[in-house]
């Protein structure tokens, strides 16, 4: 469960405020697979950073009853003068996770031999994305965040992430923040629309997709 509390969140640029999320009140089950719909730039990015602790609301607060993910692949997680092998092992202890099935699994999936112990820094970009994914899915947590994409590199590689987030889905929440509507269908149960500054919870993945695609009338 997390429940959002008079959550507001805003930008500023210069002199220009941009209001995200004002005034927002929910209690959200986050073991369901949950879509997070809107249109471009409407916010769904934050919302997840927010639900992971990346960001700070403006005003209210985000209470937390299960171990949320950071967005699966999220790159800032890591620090590139470490190895893979410190990254992982400092990770899977903040996470409270055991430090060696983290980074057997993580080792062996990723396959790279003595260049798992260099630091990232170092390493091919493909690498360092592949690693990010792999972390993601090592770590167990309640709930995990998909930011657009549950997968990225060559097409093997994808086919694992895929095969991770399924085995994963069968005792932890998803929520997915996306763009693609096909998917949403295929892998949701429930959605929220950000809409008007706020969040619109729906049951029914066609209804929330049908607002999606008609936010210039009012959303119900």
């Amino acid at each position: 469960m997390v429940i959002l509390r008079n959550l507001t969140k805003t930008f500023r640029r210069g002199s220009t405020e941009t209001v995200i999320f004002k005034n927002v009140n929910l209690e959200l089950d986050v073991k369901q697979k949950l879509a997070v719909l809107g249109a471009r730039g409407s916010g769904k990015t934050t919302f997840l950073h927010l639900l992971a602790g990346l960001e700070r609301p403006t005003r209210g607060n985000v209470e937390r009853f299960q171990d949320i993910s950071f967005p699966v692949g999220y790159q800032r997680t890591y620090r590139p003068l470490l190895t893979c092998r410190e990254n992982a092992t400092f990770l899977a202890r903040c996470y409270g996770a055991d430090v060696q099935e983290v980074i057997r699994f993580v080792e062996e999936m990723l396959n790279i031999g003595g260049e798992f112990d260099i630091p990232l820094r170092e390493m091919r970009p493909e690498q360092r994305l592949q690693f990010g994914y792999l972390m993601s899915y090592a770590l167990p947590f309640d709930t995990y965040l998909i930011d657009n994409t549950p997968a990225a590199g060559d097409p093997v590689f994808k086919e694992k992430c895929l095969a991770m987030l399924n085995e994963r889905a069968k005792t932890a929440g998803i929520i997915y923040a996306m763009w693609d509507t096909r998917w949403v269908k295929r892998y949701c149960e429930a959605a929220l629309l950000i809409a008007n500054q706020g969040l619109v919870y729906y049951s029914d993945i066609d209804e929330a997709i049908w607002n999606l695609n008609n936010l210039s009338r009012n959303v119900v």
